[in-house]
């Protein structure tokens, strides 16, 4: 038995709960000895209690309360846990917006860096923290094979630059460019394993993946970016799609309101940077500016088709390569924050004239192919 379950018990059975079979006579004082084994914080609007560990509060904080006193205490009444649970939320209640408030800093699996300053501090439960990402610091790392595939995947030194701005913003906290990303190309060019790399250095439990089709025609589906730092889906094929109301929302930065299926609808602020790799251009009725002044758009023109590695995105994802990443990263980061732009950010115009040209080049594709009697593209 740990110590703490042989403190909990002795506490217990000094207080003599247990002849009663239930500890209501006593939730306050239990309440000051969970505060002083763990670290607790209740989120307005959420369930269950959140409890630190390894530099995150993490949900399972109730679980925790109710699994160590049903271990040494099995008659314990649920209510009167619920009791306990009750009074430690209202100790402990936080806003969201006191979490992960410090634009410039990194949580990390190995401690917190702060990528404007430099300095690297060690995790602490002071530090309010819900997004962690998997990414150990090393200032020594370097990440070669990640910038060569870069550069084969785009042999233009503008365009890898353009690929390791979008990857230092989707790590960043702040979403003020209010765009999202197209990658257009053929079949295996490269974009899906980009997006590997950024889902291994986000973290899976960071990221959603949301299709184009789904977040404009499903209404569950954007309550799936809620807490989320990006929305990253592979190859999506032509659709026709009803309007562009809700992509506009979601990089607007306003409040949205959303639901989970079988749930009560909440509002929340999407923070989520959406990332979207297709090899056709979908289909909307209703373009405006709006949907113009939000798309950036990174077109791939290789193909590695018959010459993919299959193991090229863990090869790309070690722990190393990672790390090294993140070192290429952070003077991006630094400049992004200090112009509050990309360097090879596209205008209006050029964003417009770029999908139109791209509609038009696949609605020619599609009618050729036909022509060709290969078949029917479908929408």
């Amino acid at each position: 038995m740990t110590a703490t379950l042989r403190n909990l018990r002795a506490y217990i059975e000094e207080s003599r709960l247990h002849h009663e079979g239930y500890l209501h006579e006593s939730t306050r004082a239990l309440a000051d000895y969970f505060m002083k084994q763990n670290s607790f914080a209740y989120l307005a609007g959420e369930h269950g209690l959140r409890v630190y560990s390894k530099g995150i509060y993490r949900y399972g904080g109730s679980e925790l309360i109710r699994k160590e006193i049903y271990k040494v205490h099995p008659t314990a009444l649920s209510d009167d846990i619920s009791e306990l649970i009750g009074k430690i939320k209202n100790v402990t209640e936080h806003d969201r917006s006191e979490f992960d408030s410090n634009p410039n800093e990194l949580n990390l699996a190995n401690g917190v860096l702060n990528f404007s300053t430099g300095e690297f501090m060690r995790h602490s439960r002071k530090r309010l923290n819900l997004i962690q990402y998997p990414i150990r610091y090393d200032r020594k790392a370097k990440c070669p094979l990640i910038l060569k595939s870069i550069a084969q995947w785009h042999p233009s030194p503008t365009q890898q630059e353009r690929l390791l701005d979008q990857s230092a913003y989707v790590l960043m906290k702040e979403d003020f460019l209010q765009k999202f990303f197209i990658h257009y190309g053929k079949p295996a060019a490269g974009k899906d394993t980009f997006l590997n790399v950024l889902r291994a250095a986000l973290g899976y439990w960071n990221i959603s993946s949301q299709s184009i089709r789904a977040l404009s025609s499903n209404r569950f589906a954007p309550a799936k970016l809620a807490g989320k730092q990006a929305n990253l889906c592979g190859e999506t094929s032509r659709l026709i799609l009803a309007d562009t109301t809700t992509l506009n929302q979601l990089t607007g930065g306003g409040m949205l309101t959303a639901e989970n299926k079988f749930g009560q609808p909440f509002q929340f602020v999407n923070h989520a940077k959406l990332f979207f790799a297709m090899n056709r251009i979908p289909k909307f009725e209703n373009l405006d500016d709006a949907f113009y002044r939000r798309i950036e758009i990174t077109v791939w023109d290789e193909s590695f088709l018959g010459k993919e590695d299959v193991d090229l995105s863990r090869k790309l994802t070690t722990p190393r390569n990672l790390s090294g990443f993140l070192n290429e990263l952070i003077p991006r980061m630094r400049r992004i924050h200090r112009t509050r732009r990309l360097k090879w950010q596209q205008s209006f115009t050029e964003s417009k004239d770029r999908w139109d040209e791209l509609a038009v080049k696949d609605a020619i594709g599609r009618l050729d192919h036909e022509k060709l009697g290969l078949g029917k593209v479908g929408d």
